[in-house]
């Protein structure tokens, strides 16, 4: 039963159930080569290296409890459900905002989760990686989406 309460063990259980779940749904679609990939080569490709890192932390976790047992994993519903609202709100505020502005508002949603908040740290994250996340996507790969809202 400490098992099933160890972190690692929950976590390494849920890679491995995704990867599992991307590898069954591409399994009647043709995989290709390296060269030229099929449609099932990215998620089998994929699915595979996630399912090698889940049995990796599947591993650490079981022989870590197995050794010393570690205290029972809390879970924190707010923070989890402030990264919820986060992405909710950069998805409804991408158009009407632009992406640097609904980038900022995400990252400065997401920067109030955690008790130890920093508001400088947060602040300063929130221009770097919304104006890199502009440049980024905007001009280097070429998405279509308005950088700002007057745009």
């Amino acid at each position: 039963m400490r098992l099933i309460r160890n972190k690692d063990v929950i976590s390494g259980a849920v890679f491995a159930i995704a990867a599992i779940a991307f590898m069954i749904q591409s399994r009647t679609l043709t995989f290709g080569s390296p060269m030229e990939m099929g449609p099932a080569f990215f998620p089998r490709v994929v699915g595979g290296m996630l399912l090698v890192l889940a049995i990796a932390i599947l591993a650490k976790g079981v022989t870590e409890e197995l050794r010393e047992p570690t205290e029972p994993l809390r879970l924190h519903v707010l923070p989890i459900f402030k990264v919820f609202v986060a992405v909710v709100v950069f998805v409804l505020a991408l158009r009407p905002l632009g992406l640097i502005l609904a980038s900022a508002l995400l990252v400065a949603i997401v920067g109030s989760a955690p008790k130890d908040r920093r508001w400088p740290e947060v602040a300063i994250s929130a221009v770097v990686l919304s104006v890199l996340s502009g440049f980024l996507f905007v001009h280097a790969l070429g998405l279509q989406a308005p950088l700002m809202p007057w745009r």
